[in-house]
This record gives C-alpha cells, structure tokens and sequence, in this order.
C-alpha cells in the first residue's frame, strides 16, 4: 500500500493525490489518501502511526505500507513517519523540520473543503517542533527518499529543503512552478523508481 499525506488545510481528494491514486491503479497497487484533522500536529501523526502499524501487521503482503508520499506539512509528517518505520519516501515541497513557517500563519484557520476550524498558535508550534526533536535526524539513517521541489515555491522557500535534505535522500529541484507543484508528469521516472519496491511487494 502507498500511503499519501496532504498537505495543510488540504484534503485527500486534491490534485496530486489524485494522479498518485491514478498511477496506483493503473499499477495495481493500493493506495490510501485520508483527509485527516489537522489542529493537532502530534494527534495526526499518530492517525498515520496508527495506519501504518495496522497494515505492517497485516498477512497480506499488498496492503502493508510500502512507501509514504507527502506534501507540504504533509511531506513532514511523512519524513517523520518515514524515519520510525524505515520506510521509503516522497516528498513534494516539504516543510523542513525547525521551519519556522507556521509563526506566520498564527490564528484561526478553515479548511474549506471540510469545515475543520483550527487554530495555529503557540501549542501547534511547539508539537510541529517536538516531532522534529524526536527525530534525532542528526542520527538519520533513513535515506531512502525523494525530495521534489519547484524553485517557484510561493508558500516554502525551496532552497531551505534542498539544503536540508541534499544529504538525506535523493533531491530533485524544478524550474519555476509553485508550491501546487506542477511536474509530476516530467517527475514520474524518478518516483516510478520508489514505486518499483510496491510492484516487486504484489508480485
């Protein structure tokens, strides 16, 4: 099972779960793409741990976790996740640990495509933070990843997760688009090479 985690006052039906959910059926490949509430970091990361352990214990082979794919704050919490579980991952514009982004979202907030109110304040930075101190990421040894990034990133400055990440996984910038990312067409021969580990587990 491929497990995507969306982004930040996003959902699990948006554009590029969609074309990954695509590509997982066309490859005959499960995946799994929940809209998840977002006012605690640290309650959604255990919704994933959650997942994630229920399908590592699963006899089946196809629907255990073979690769976490995340976006934006959601390509954070699939890094974190990544790390515990040793699993292979994709990032598509991530927040990196220590960013200090949120400070500047402080408030309240409404997912429009669910109607989740939230607020972003002290307490949603300090566990935003807690989850990268729990990393250790000093002590990494997790590199099986891909970093996406378009250098026209609006919302994340792409050169704080290329530096971050160019010694921890594999990292491929892109010329102009933006946060929504918009080379997942032109990315597809790099990601189809972390899919390949899920054809090879449902054969």
């Amino acid at each position: 099972m491929i497990l995507y985690i969306h982004g930040f006052l996003s959902t699990g039906k948006g554009a590029k779960p969609s074309w990954f959910a695509k590509q997982c059926e066309l490859h005959k490949v499960p995946f799994l793409a929940p809209t998840y509430a977002q006012k605690s970091p640290v309650e959604s990361i255990l919704f994933f741990e959650e997942i994630i352990e229920q399908s590592l214990r699963s006899e089946t082979k196809s629907a255990k976790t073979c690769l976490i794919v995340g976006s934006s704050l959601g390509g954070y919490f699939a890094y974190c996740l990544a790390q515990k579980f040793n699993l292979p991952f994709i990032l598509i514009n991530p927040v990196s640990p220590k960013l200090t982004l949120f400070q500047q979202y402080e408030g309240w907030h409404t997912n429009e495509a669910t109607g989740e109110k939230l607020q972003v304040n002290e307490r949603f930075n300090e566990e935003l933070l807690s989850l990268a101190d729990n990393l250790a990421y000093t002590k990494v040894v997790n590199k099986n990843g891909l970093v996406l990034l378009d250098k026209g990133d609006e919302v994340l400055p792409y050169h704080v997760a290329e530096q971050f990440f160019k010694d921890l996984a594999q990292v491929q910038t892109y010329e102009e688009g933006c946060h929504a990312f918009l080379h997942l067409n032109e990315a597809w021969p790099l990601i189809n090479e972390k899919f390949s580990s899920c054809f090879d587990s449902n054969e």
